[in-house]
């Protein structure tokens, strides 16, 4: 995907970092979520929201 927004000459950086603000306010969202009805994430879905966070990082930051 973002090979495909560099092609097309999209700020790749504003759509990346925004995909990171995402995808961190979302693990916060994990550890701050109080009450027991809600669900909470396997060990599987974090090591999957990290990895993601990491590739994004390194995308925008190389």
């Amino acid at each position: 995907l973002l090979q495909l927004l560099i092609q097309q000459g999209a700020d790749v950086k504003k759509f990346g970092q925004k995909a990171l603000d995402i995808l961190l306010a979302k693990e916060k969202q994990f550890f701050f979520l109080n009450g027991s009805n809600h669900h909470l994430p396997s060990l599987g879905e974090l090591a999957l929201l990290r990895k993601c966070q990491s590739m994004l990082r390194n995308a925008l930051y190389r």
